[in-house]
């Protein structure tokens, strides 16, 4: 087993894990970033079918915030698509833009009960709200009416990707009260991969590694701290890291697994017990011209599955084949939460809306279908409101990513986050000696 010494490794390359390792290398330290696939990126990258760019996971990037400001950090400035208007919620018929207009709407078409809600919003946004309470269980104080609901069901679904009968009330107000959510967003005209090599690219630059086809087996322990990562290559080849810190993007129950053996061992275990990933739908399709009236992301109320689809095609046309549109439809399966349910099932209810309001959905050609769920390639790994700290039982060794995320944070941008929260509580040892300490200490392989 061949063995090398990095100030800090890093598990996993997708946001967190970058923006970790970014923050690292502008500090002047020599991090490590081992994954697992030849692809960069986790469920921030892209894949290529049949000469369309589709997404692993998250579509749209903020021009604002901790990732849009940790880009920036490394000098890489994105040429996004950006879609005007962003964002339109269609109700009854009509398509509006978030906010006075939906309430406007509502009021006047729906039901006058919308302006008690409306009111209730207003009021969530500047107290704590019961975080026993359910977003649909809020919403159920001040209307009955189907179609409100449903737009706090399709609220709920698309930011965080669980039903509302899943999500905690005082997430989503947390949500609109510390981050807006997303307000301002561009999609990459090459995919996130692109914008993933970028990021390496400048971690190199700057004295950082980042290996491919390196998967994590076990974290290496002595006297209560992290020592070294083992990882073997796609041959089969084992090799050993020694290192100072551990930041691990592979998820708490990945992070947990990896201190199998060892005397950390249930104290990780019993960390992740209660941890539920959440899971998604997704639903990929084109056509040879536009059926979808607008550019950005377009949500729905009043549907049994569906709660929103991207046009990707409207801002990058380079995302699909000359000719071709590119639009991949979401929807929360129930249970979202836990990620049982029949896929065959609550596919057939996302088509079954798709049809209903996408008049050229029958003739579309289905791309790509994929049900995000489970330990290995869920929508998040952990419910939102549920989540862990970045920290874990030993104090070299931190979690990044969407299991650990701030409470009312979502998405990119939270993940980013996660990684200024890890690089901050790294012990003082590690985060302002890590050099002058010299190489980490050898450990037996």
């Amino acid at each position: 087993m061949s063995s090398t010494d990095h100030d800090v490794v890093v598990i996993g390359s997708g946001v967190g894990g970058l923006a970790a390792a970014g923050r690292l290398v502008l500090q002047g330290l020599r991090p490590l970033v081992i994954e697992r696939e030849e692809r960069l990126g986790g469920r921030f990258s892209t894949v290529e079918q049949d000469g369309f760019k589709l997404p692993t996971g998250a579509v749209a990037i903020e021009t604002n915030g901790p990732f849009w400001a940790a880009l920036g950090d490394l000098e890489i400035e994105p040429r996004l698509g950006i879609p005007d208007p962003p964002v339109l919620i269609h109700i009854r018929g009509r398509d509006l833009r978030p906010g006075q207009a939906v309430w406007d709407h509502l009021i006047k078409r729906v039901t006058k009960s919308a302006g008690r809600v409306a009111e209730g919003v207003a009021k969530g946004r500047a107290e704590t709200t019961d975080e026993a309470l359910t977003l649909e269980q809020w919403a159920q104080r001040y209307t009955r009416s189907r179609t409100v609901l449903s737009l706090f069901q399709s609220l709920s679904a698309s930011i965080f990707t669980v039903n509302a009968d899943e999500l905690p009330a005082g997430v989503f107000f947390r949500n609109l009260r510390e981050t807006g959510g997303y307000k301002r967003f561009g999609f990459a005209p090459h995919g996130n991969a692109a914008i993933a090599e970028e990021m390496a690219a400048a971690i190199t630059l700057r004295g950082g590694r980042v290996e491919r086809g390196l998967e994590a087996t076990a974290i290496e322990i002595a006297d209560g701290r992290a020592i070294a990562v083992r990882a073997r290559r796609p041959d089969g080849t084992e090799v050993r890291f020694g290192t100072r810190a551990v930041i691990s993007n592979a998820g708490p129950r990945a992070t947990a697994s990896l201190t199998a053996g060892t005397g950390a061992h249930a104290a990780f275990a019993e960390r992740v017990r209660e941890v539920q990933t959440t899971s998604l739908l997704a639903l990929a399709f084109s056509a040879s011209e536009e059926i979808v009236p607008h550019p950005g992301i377009w949500a729905f109320t009043d549907t049994k599955r569906l709660c929103n689809l991207a046009n990707l095609t409207a801002t990058c046309p380079e995302l699909a084949p000359p000719g071709r549109t590119l639009y991949e439809a979401y929807a929360a399966p129930r249970p979202s939460v836990g990620g049982e349910f029949d896929v065959d099932a609550e596919r057939a209810l996302l088509e079954e809306d798709l049809r209903r309001l996408i008049p050229g959905f029958a003739k579309a050609q289905v791309v790509r279908f994929k049900a995000m769920r489970g330990d290995l390639a869920p929508a998040q790994q952990a419910r939102p409101g549920y989540d862990l700290d970045v920290r874990t039982p030993l104090p070299n060794v931190m979690d990044v990513g969407d299991g650990v995320k701030p409470y009312g944070w979502i998405g990119t941008t939270a993940c980013a986050e996660t990684a200024r929260l890890a690089v901050e509580a790294l012990d003082p040892e590690i985060s302002q000696s890590l050099i002058a300490a010299g190489p980490p200490r050898k450990g037996t392989a």
